[in-house]
């Protein structure tokens, strides 16, 4: 079995994997694509392992032998939207919508799942403004090493920015309230 890396929308194969496709030694392999000016590269995320291109496998020639290589992708995309409930255990109004909506979406399909961000477009803009104003001052923070304010205010508020969601908007507004008062007497502070 091969394993196959797909990084940015191309197909690569380990040496190491090659080794076993050719059945060759690490050493022979890696002297066969040195002799034969085989590119080989790293990809970030992957340690120092080698890795060769899926076009350039098809020219490594061993023995007199081509072993050509070839990837195909098919698989359909699965689109689940879930619509939460943002009011605490109250009667739950009847709705005509359902709330859980899967629609399977092939690979090059302009169509959209339609979200919850869609169907509130002031909501959106006010949380999408609290997330840019929080982020900003917590940056602020960030460059000033003060980084336990800011992870002592969300604890206070259980919220943090980077799971933030569009239901969160009611926790952020005294969140973000309270990193405008902290910041002030952060710049305060600072201005030396």
């Amino acid at each position: 079995m091969l394993n196959r890396i797909i990084f940015s929308n191309k197909v690569y194969y380990k040496i190491t994997d090659l080794e076993f496709l050719f059945g060759l030694s690490p050493y022979k392999m890696r002297k066969v694509l040195k002799e034969q000016n085989i590119e080989t590269t790293t990809l970030d995320g992957f340690g120092r392992s080698k890795f060769v291109l899926e076009e350039n496998v098809s020219a490594i020639e061993v023995d007199g032998k081509i072993t050509i290589v070839k990837t195909t992708i098919d698989e359909k995309i699965k689109e689940k939207t879930v619509k939460k409930s943002t009011t605490k255990k109250t009667k739950a109004k009847k709705s005509s919508k359902k709330k859980n909506e899967v629609k399977e979406l092939p690979n090059d399909s302009a169509e959209k799942v339609e979200s919850i961000n869609e169907q509130d477009p002031e909501r959106q803009k006010d949380f999408d403004e609290l997330l840019e104003k929080g982020r900003a001052i917590g940056f602020k923070f960030y460059q000033a090493d003060k980084m336990n304010i800011v992870n002592a205010i969300g604890a206070k508020h259980s919220i943090d920015l980077k799971t933030a969601t569009l239901d969160d908007i009611e926790r952020m507004k005294p969140y973000v309230a309270d990193l405008e008062k902290a910041e002030v007497d952060l710049t305060g502070q600072i201005s030396a």
